[in-house]
């Protein structure tokens, strides 16, 4: 669960920084390396507060871990567990209203909070809730999680084609299995980003996908000038929709990959 994953990094970045705070301030007292009365306030209130979030942090992290929502609830009285109850509920209202933080990391706490238990109070308090967000967004946890999910489904997929094959047939094409999967992967990944481009233009053109892709091609590259003609316009087609330059660069591995 992403969740837990952001939140254990939250706590190495927080045990990075008040490692640091506390040596500053040792090297201050020993004599080592002094610093200015403002730097030497400034590192006081850096551990201060990075020790209470660390605190926090791990007590969030031992919560998910250790506790289920029925221990959790026993433990509570019933007035906390309206007072809590209450603030879950409006969390999202809350977070629309929230002017601190920006839309991408109030859609990313959003989709935290849908991916919780439905019907349990299992819930993550606002400013917890922003910092995972935002690791979250930086670690690209979501498009992680959607990468994995594509390439099973066209793992799922590609295995179902095989059914009906010879076994020895099989065994060939088991060690380039994963490497056409991959290279699928990344052609529908280059597919969806080109949609997104055209789709966002000021008047938005409808992608209709690319031009038929014939097996021939490869099969009579060596022996066939038309074969090679064929392959090549295609491949010209294609780097005509990519939009960007770093498109334009994936396709050119996407394509390299494709062919071998």
């Amino acid at each position: 669960m992403k969740t837990i994953i952001a939140l254990e990094e939250l706590i190495k970045e927080d045990e990075a920084h008040l490692k640091l705070a506390k040596k500053q301030l040792a090297d201050h007292e020993s004599g080592t390396n002094k610093l200015s009365p403002m730097v030497k306030g400034s590192t006081e209130a850096t551990i201060e507060e990075a020790s209470k979030r660390l605190e926090k942090n791990r007590n969030k992290l031992a919560e998910f871990l250790s506790k289920d929502l029925a221990e959790l609830e026993k433990q509570e009285r019933i007035k906390e567990a309206i007072i809590r109850k209450n603030y879950f509920d409006f969390q999202k209202k809350r977070i629309k209203r929230d002017k601190r933080v920006s839309n991408d990391i109030k859609l990313e706490a959003m989709m935290i909070i849908d991916e919780l238990p439905e019907g349990e109070n299992l819930g993550i308090e606002d400013d917890i809730l922003y910092g995972i967000a935002e690791k979250s967004i930086k670690m690209q946890l979501n498009l992680h999680e959607r990468m994995d999910d594509k390439l099973t489904e066209i793992k799922n997929e590609f295995s179902a084609h095989l059914e009906g094959l010879e076994d020895e047939d099989i065994n060939e094409l088991s060690i380039l299995s994963n490497q056409i999967a991959v290279v699928i992967l990344h052609l529908s990944v280059l597919v969806s980003n080109i949609e997104e481009n055209l789709a966002q233009e000021e008047e938005p053109i409808e992608f209709s996908g690319f031009p038929k892709f014939e097996d021939w091609w490869i099969q009579e590259l060596w022996i066939n000038h038309q074969a090679y003609f064929g392959l090549y316009k295609w491949r010209q087609i294609v780097a005509g929709l990519c939009q960007s330059g770093e498109q334009k660069r994936a396709w050119d591995i996407i394509f390299s990959n494709w062919i071998s």
